[in-house]
């Protein structure tokens, strides 16, 4: 019965490592923790005693939030964290494109798409029409890093 009252408590404390950690909110890792905790405990009581049942009760709460303390130190996680950084950078509109300059669309902008000025591609956005592949457009408009464009044909 002491192995039984073991695993009990410590599939407890991982499931609720699991609910601080991993699923976080009221589900059932967290409820599957409080039964097996609470079996644990309920077991140990039933088995050797009060006074035995006190000291695994003590043990418990003691032994839970260490686990919990050490779960959620920084330095714990640092080995599985992802440590990459991303280096790309978004496509920036160059100073000397401005409205009324032309390019060819890439793909079809319906709205959104992208298109081709002076061998760089740009997020280009079309106002009131779709917009196939391959057609030339006019850019009326600068707005952060997307333009704003229309058929040339209209």
């Amino acid at each position: 019965m002491l192995t039984a009252i073991i695993i009990f408590i410590v599939l407890g404390v991982v499931l609720t490592l699991l609910e601080l950690l991993v699923i976080p909110g009221t589900t059932i890792a967290g409820i599957g923790a409080f039964i097996l905790l609470a079996l644990g405990v309920f077991f140990s009581y039933s088995t050797y005693g009060i006074k035995t049942g006190n000291y695994v009760l003590g043990g418990t709460v003691v032994f839970v939030i260490i686990s919990v303390g050490f779960s959620l130190r920084s330095k714990t996680w640092k080995r599985f964290m992802l440590n990459s950084t991303v280096d790309g950078v978004a496509n920036t509109i160059e100073a000397d494109l401005k409205p009324g300059d032309t390019g060819i669309t890439v793909a079809r902008l319906n709205p959104m798409g992208k298109i081709l000025v002076d061998n760089e591609y740009y997020e280009a956005k079309a106002i009131n029409e779709i917009i196939n592949p391959n057609t030339e457009v006019v850019i009326t408009k600068i707005v952060g890093n997307v333009l704003i464009v229309k058929s040339k044909n209209k």
